[in-house]
């Protein structure tokens, strides 16, 4: 089962972190074969990815501007980096995911709010998200 994490970079409460983790993973009776998919962001991402990285497999998927000098180029606009290329990567996450967690602290996060809302269209009997107000 691949598993896959949220959140704004701003939560650094890693036993609140760990702990939530945990409970999901005992809710939804996942006991093996678990891969973590996530995107290398500061906060619960990476919280959860130094929690599991010794015990499960994991797949980072890079932002795209890492991936090619020609994606990066593209993602520019002028001197400015077009945000939505982090989206595109957010939606391959979610897409390689078979449940997804996230954290929300309540604060104004553009990226949080579009996977949210994402889901929300895709699944919203929340059949393959979970959603941990911290």
């Amino acid at each position: 089962m691949r598993i896959s994490v949220f959140g704004q970079r701003t939560i650094n409460d890693e036993m609140l972190i760990k702990q939530k983790f945990d409970e999901v993973i005992a809710e939804h009776d996942i006991r093996e074969c678990l891969t973590y998919v996530y995107g290398g962001a500061k906060g619960a991402q990476d919280i959860v990815y130094n929690y599991v990285k010794d015990d499960m497999d994991t797949i980072l998927f890079r932002p795209w501007t890492m991936v090619s000098k020609k994606l990066a180029s593209q993602a520019m606009e002028g001197d400015k980096f077009n945000p939505v290329y982090f989206f595109f990567r957010n939606i391959q996450i979610i897409d390689n995911s078979d449940l997804v967690i996230v954290f929300d602290n309540g604060e104004q996060d553009a990226e949080v709010y579009k996977v949210k809302n994402l889901l929300s269209k895709r699944d919203p009997k929340k059949d393959k998200w979970v959603e941990i107000k911290i």
